[in-house]
């Protein structure tokens, strides 16, 4: 949402998650990597690590995976980019 690159469904999700309608599952290395992007100056709007932790605290829950979840996160993911790159609809086939 911070750059911008969410769908309209996506974009919704995440208000749902700011309005405080659901809280949203990440897993831990969602949260490391938020956090990076922010030390990296990726991020704008939060003013300290402090900030960091209770944003993510405070919007969304984070659990723990284990390798099988990974490879089938990963083996998803794979499928789906798969079905995209044969579409003839170039926005879904462009490989972004």
């Amino acid at each position: 949402m911070v750059f911008d690159e969410l769908t309209d469904v996506a974009k919704e999700i995440m208000l749902d998650i700011y309005r405080g309608k659901i809280r949203g599952p990440i897993p831990s290395t969602v949260g490391y990597e938020f956090a990076l992007h922010w030390l990296k100056g990726r991020i704008p709007g939060l003013k300290s690590l402090d900030e960091v932790t209770v944003f993510l605290q405070a919007y969304f829950e984070v659990i723990e995976l284990n390798v099988k979840d990974y490879i089938e996160i990963a083996s998803i993911k794979a499928k789906g980019d798969n079905l995209l790159s044969t579409s003839r609809d170039p926005n879904l086939s462009r490989g972004d």
